[in-house]
């Protein structure tokens, strides 16, 4: 056995590595995992990709915020919001928090795979929230512009990319929306995520 082989099978696991021009190594099956978890394609095909959605009308001079609530154990990665507001503009800001109390919910998310013995509804669940604990603001306050003619008001849309954000049980995404004039505005509210079990 050659100094080579020898280097190469002093690690384990001892199959599937690759080296660098650095002299590092990595395993070729950790990095398909990781990219099999990361993959929109893949994760409908998976089942563990899931869309939800909340619309209704923010009232005058009021804040409404919503969470994705998830069980411990449960994982939830890369977000994607798409927010709507007709009527009236609205502020928007994306936080995180520790805890929230309820005052609408839960809303299930569905799968993507609606094949029979997958899973169709999601663990992690939409709230509208009255209040949210240990919160962590993570973007300015947005303005969801709603421009006005006369008196037809035009929708005013917002879209988020999913960039693979990660949280679980202990600090969970919050989306914050502020009416801060005298005239109610409608909002739908849709969001997409991918929820896995915790890795030990």
């Amino acid at each position: 056995m050659g100094r080579f082989t020898r280097f190469l099978t002093q690690f384990t696991p001892r199959t599937g590595r690759l080296i660098r021009e650095s002299g590092d190594f990595f395993n070729v099956g950790d990095s398909a995992r990781l990219r099999e978890l990361s993959d929109i394609d893949v994760s409908a095909r998976l089942g563990n990709l899931y869309r939800g959605f909340w619309e209704g009308t923010v009232p005058a001079n009021t804040t409404y915020d919503f969470v994705i609530d998830m069980p411990e154990g449960l994982d939830l990665f890369g977000f994607t919001r798409i927010s709507t507001a007709v009527d009236v503009s609205l502020y928007t800001t994306f936080l995180s928090c520790t805890g929230f109390v309820s005052a609408e919910g839960p809303i299930d998310g569905l799968s993507f795979d609606r094949r029979q013995g997958k899973k169709s509804v999601s663990q992690c669940k939409i709230h509208r929230a009255s209040s949210l604990s240990g919160v962590v603001t993570h973007s300015p306050e947005q303005l969801l512009f709603v421009p006005s003619t006369g008196s037809v008001r035009a929708p005013s849309a917002q879209t988020e990319a999913g960039a693979l954000p990660a949280f679980d049980s202990q600090e969970i995404p919050a989306f914050r929306y502020e009416n801060k004039s005298g005239s109610p505005s409608t909002l739908t509210l849709y969001l997409f995520w991918q929820e896995l079990p915790t890795e030990g």
